[in-house]
């Protein structure tokens, strides 16, 4: 892949907006390993107004950058700048598990600095500012900074004066700190090994026959999938932006056809929402102790040792109930323009792996499965420093799980996403009585051991530039109890039913009551 050469002409501040109170005020943006890096949004605010400096003319800076407003964002594809040979280093680091402090150590050291009052050091002014070095402790080289990049090949030769043209980068830019030399290197690589892995699956697709394909979206750089609170980033990845995602890389290179309609707008392909490493959104029949951290359901009939809390808002494996933390981390940046200002988001961790799968005839899973051996660019900040994915271990599911239904037997409906239903009337509801006839199951539930709860839907249409209507659907974790009537039969333990399935809503999962009643928790768990 292209990128940009940043080789340091001076020590670096790049400002993470963090510090240490009375040790560190000002500190470097680094990872987990203790690398530091620039952010690639820093990055395109100092190509931007390099590129104005030099009078690029304004069609040019539009189609490189984009223009504020607009539904269609510029050609540039920028990620994070990390120190050269950046893959070996996680290597080496992730093997040895090294002290992430000792690590920035060997790039970074600290500068104090005062005011000056009446030619003398102002009162309660000291400050440390963190920096990373310009020479290697290591070997005394320049230290080098290479950003992965995209662009089209009619702006290249414009786009590599503007790499010349910046000259500082980061804080204190006229105080000696952020000298830099910008190149922009043009890289070949063999794109095709992927798809020659694939080649024999893809050709054995029968195009009328449905497949469910699952696959690994590995987080290379942060990630921010917006949610009701607009900073927030959701802690999955919904269907709705994969769904947005895949059809925004097949119209790189396709005009909105029949085929496009067909794959994303007909509901023809069911885009399941992705979790992280193989978990679901907790059920609302689980229980932790608070006492002993185990993990239990409401309907044990076991005697509890403790104080049972509701496990919400949280992710656990499908079978064991193991809960799992999901990685988040909160960014400071600075807008600037008519109203400069100082703003955070919250978003997922770099290097987390999430889940999905795809559920389709095999005519169109052969060219979603295609789309995704390109990797993807998801959620907010697409040109720079969020979202970038890469796609593995694409496959076919063969292993659907099933589950035997006897007739007067009792069994859960647990909700493994947001399930939206329409009520007589053509109108979102939360009725119970609802959400389980669109189940399509029969029998007697029993409100009394159910439990919904509900979630406010919204979303953003960036093609149009306005808010989508809001409606309710029922909150994934919820669950109905019911006493199967009908004839014994087998039936698939997963399946989506509902409205919006398309976009990875109405996924539900079923459970024999019998097992949840004698269900015990047999990880070891620290207590809280």
């Amino acid at each position: 892949m292209p990128g940009i050469k940043i080789t340091l002409k001076s020590d670096l501040c790049s400002g993470s907006g963090q510090g240490f109170s009375g040790i560190i005020d000002t500190d470097v943006c680094y990872d987990k390993y203790g690398l530091p890096y620039i952010p690639a949004r820093r990055l395109k605010g100092v190509l931007l107004y390099a590129a104005r400096y030099i009078e690029t003319d304004c069609l040019t800076i539009d189609k490189i950058f984009g223009r504020s407003g607009e539904s269609k964002s510029g050609s540039l594809r920028l990620n994070n700048a990390r120190i050269d040979g950046y893959n070996n280093l996680c290597e080496n680091l992730k093997n040895n598990k090294s002290d992430r402090q000792k690590v920035l150590a060997l790039f970074t050291d600290t500068k104090a600095q005062t005011a000056i009052e009446n030619d003398a050091a102002a009162e309660n002014s000291l400050r440390f500012t963190r920096i990373v070095n310009q020479y290697s402790k290591i070997d005394g080289s320049e230290i080098v900074f290479f950003a992965d990049c995209e662009i089209d090949g009619e702006s290249t030769e414009q786009f590599k004066k503007i790499c010349k043209a910046v000259r500082n980068i980061g804080l204190e830019r006229t105080r000696g700190l952020g000298a830099v030399r910008l190149e922009f290197e043009e890289k070949t690589e063999n794109g095709n090994e992927k798809k020659e892995e694939y080649e024999k699956e893809l050709s054995g697709l029968v195009s009328e026959r449905e497949y469910c394909i699952t696959y690994e979206l590995i987080l290379n750089s942060p990630l921010m999938i917006p949610g009701i609170l607009n900073r927030e980033t959701t802690e999955y990845i919904s269907g709705t932006a994969i769904l947005g995602a895949l059809a925004a890389e097949y119209l790189k290179n396709h005009k909105p056809d029949e085929k496009f309609e067909d794959l994303f707008l007909k509901e023809n392909v069911i885009f399941g929402n992705a979790y992280l490493e193989y978990s679901i959104p907790a059920p609302l029949f689980l229980q932790k102790v608070k006492e002993t951290g185990e993990i239990r359901t409401v309907f044990s009939k076991s005697e509890t040792k403790g104080t049972p809390k509701p496990l919400k808002d949280a992710f656990v494996r499908p079978v064991t109930f193991e809960k799992l933390d999901i990685g988040t981390e909160i960014t400071y940046h600075h807008s600037r323009g008519e109203n400069p200002t100082l703003y955070t988001q919250k978003h997922l961790s770099e290097g987390q792996i999430f889940k999905g799968e795809i559920i389709g005839k095999g005519e169109h899973i052969k060219i979603i499965w295609e789309l995704l051996l390109n990797g993807i660019k998801i959620g907010r900040s697409k040109s720079a420093e969020y979202s970038d994915c890469s796609v593995g271990n694409i496959s076919e599911k063969n292993n659907i799980g099933t589950i035997e239904l006897k007739h007067d037997e009792d069994y859960v409906i647990a909700l493994e996403s947001d399930f939206a239903v329409l009520d007589e009337y053509g109108n979102y509801t939360a009725d119970i009585s609802a959400v389980f006839k669109a189940a399509g199951f029969k029998g007697d539930i029993q409100k009394c051991k159910s439990f919904i709860t509900t979630r406010i839907n919204a979303g953003y249409n960036t093609v149009w530039n306005l808010k989508k209507p809001h409606f309710t659907a029922v909150k994934a974790g919820s669950y109905i109890t019911f006493k199967y009537k009908g004839d014994n039969k087998t039936a698939a333990k997963t399946k989506y039913t509902g409205e919006k399935n398309n976009e990875g809503f109405g996924k539900i999962r079923l459970y024999k009551l019998s097992e949840l009643e004698t269900f015990e928790y047999l990880q070891e768990v620290q207590p809280e």
